[in-house]
């Protein structure tokens, strides 16, 4: 479970590293991203819901790693 729970947020890091197309500006409606605030926040609202709800799950696998080492 843990190894799953790190390989998703390596998965996750990738993705945000690699960044967003449009609000880039590699595809031909670039333009109409930067002129509408309301893009930039919802481009930026998804990813963070996202890493907000697979945070208590990783922490908990990550704290069964340590107390299953204890005994």
């Amino acid at each position: 479970m843990v190894v799953t729970a790190v390989v998703y947020g390596i998965a996750a890091l990738a993705v945000l590293v690699s960044g967003n197309p449009a609000g880039a500006g590699i595809t031909a409606r670039a333009a109409a991203f930067i002129r509408n605030p309301c893009s930039g926040g919802r481009l930026g609202v998804l990813p963070a819901c996202r890493r907000a709800l697979s945070l208590y799950p990783t922490i908990t696998y990550i704290l069964w790693r340590f107390r299953l080492r204890k005994g």
